[in-house]
């Protein structure tokens, strides 16, 4: 995938399988290609750093007592799964979405997390959401109300639970998976957080035009905004 001034994002792959440790891992992952410049550099390095965190822990050798309790199960590994989406990709702006599927054996389902990377091409900086905002603009709040508004139409049963309403509750651990879309920010939430894991995963997205009061003047994200 091309984009920006020579920029092409490139597949990885880690494909990892072993029938006595009884684990499997398959991994895509992306890599800036087309730049040699630290920023780009250190965007490749942490982008690997937070996906290899994610696949380490099947790749524990296992004690006796483990092997003992797999054999419950055979033909049936730990396993982690873990691809990504290029949401946006400008010139300027890079937000990807990284997808995660583990399974540990014995459990009842596979457990579904993400976590994105959002940089900034022109400054070579990593984007934080409190940094796209004015000071005292109380946005966490405003985000929350939508997403607890939004999410109500398909979750009406889940609104009366406490869970529901402490995840989408304003604090910033609750939104920390966002990324940079052509009309807004998306806010990502994970199967099993808000509702019942057979609900799946969901997201919410919060166009420009509604959060241009909040917006700080000159963000990263002001030229996307004003194009729309």
């Amino acid at each position: 995938m091309a984009f920006g001034k020579g920029l092409k994002i490139a597949p990885r792959n880690i494909a990892l399988k072993n029938e006595n440790r009884r684990y499997q891992v398959d991994v895509v992952y992306p890599q800036i290609e087309g730049s040699k410049s630290r920023g780009v550099l250190r965007l490749n390095r942490r982008i690997k750093e937070l996906v290899t965190k994610q696949y380490q822990w099947p790749l524990i050798p296992p004690t006796k007592e483990d092997l003992r309790l797999y054999e419950k199960w055979p033909g049936v590994f730990n396993s982690v799964s873990l691809d990504y989406e290029v949401v946006l990709a400008t010139g300027d702006l890079l937000s990807i979405y990284f997808d995660v599927y583990s399974y540990g054996i014995g459990a009842a389902h596979s457990v579904q997390q993400s976590f994105t990377v959002n940089f900034d091409l022109s400054s070579e900086t990593p984007l934080q959401l409190t940094g796209l905002f004015k000071p005292n603009s109380k946005y966490l709040q405003f985000i929350s109300d939508y997403c607890f508004r939004e999410l109500s139409k398909d979750h009406q049963y889940a609104v009366s639970d406490p869970m529901f309403k402490d995840e989408l509750a304003p604090k910033l651990k609750n939104y920390e998976s966002w990324n940079i879309t052509k009309e807004g920010l998306r806010f990502n939430f994970d199967a099993c957080r808000i509702d019942g894991c057979a609900a799946g995963k969901d997201e919410v997205k919060i166009t420009f035009d509604a959060l241009k009061e909040k917006l700080k003047p000159k963000s990263p994200i002001e030229s996307i905004g004003r194009t729309t």
